[in-house]
């Protein structure tokens, strides 16, 4: 959402900027047009902070549920008998593990 509402931002401002010379003739609009090319670079590097965000927190997420799947399918396959380990970054998981284990813990 925060992506989608730079975007507009930033072609707004590119339409504004565009436009002022040609079809806008109010003299105000001048000075707004010398902070034009200011905001677009903001709302440049704002983007890209939030496209980075972005793939931290689904690489957060994502890469604990690879790596709990790939766990428990070698736990089903007999090649792990021991319960899933919890790491600093699987806190999102972290009770859903502890099931796990007990579940582990029962079959063993």
């Amino acid at each position: 959402m925060a992506a989608f509402m730079i975007g507009c931002a930033v072609s707004w401002l590119s339409l504004v900027y565009f436009f002022i010379d040609d079809y806008l003739l109010i003299p105000a609009l001048e000075r707004f047009k010398s902070v034009i090319p200011a905001l677009l670079s903001a709302a440049a590097v704002l983007m890209i902070a939030v496209i980075l965000w972005a793939c931290r927190l689904t690489n957060r997420y994502l890469g604990c549920h690879e790596r709990i799947i790939r766990e428990i399918d070698e736990v089903l396959a007999g090649r792990r008998k021991n319960v899933l380990q919890v790491r600093k970054t699987d806190s999102v998981f972290a009770e859903l593990l502890k099931r796990i284990n007990a579940l582990i813990q029962r079959i063993s």
